[in-house]
């Protein structure tokens, strides 16, 4: 003796509004996924450009206050690591 199970009803219509669905939310989180990524992307050169400011900012004081003291860059050129 078989058993045999019911097969589910699966109508066009259900397969239809399955296939919308499973694509609005792919073209949702692709979206999602996108803007996310713009805006990490952005956030971090807007973070390098104001750390490299900073940075060339407190070079360049540095340098001024050696010109002032020395007047020359003769000292630079002997020892380039200062």
């Amino acid at each position: 003796m078989r058993l045999t199970l019911p097969r589910p009803a699966i109508s066009r219509l259900g397969i239809k509004l399955f296939a919308v669905i499973l694509v609005v939310n792919v073209a949702i989180s692709g979206l999602v996924f996108l803007a996310v990524s713009r805006s990490l992307d952005q956030g971090f050169i807007d973070y390098l450009d104001k750390t490299q400011t900073q940075r060339a900012e407190t070079l360049v004081e540095g340098l001024a206050d050696e010109w002032s003291r020395r007047g020359d860059w003769q000292w630079l050129r002997a020892s380039p690591r200062a």
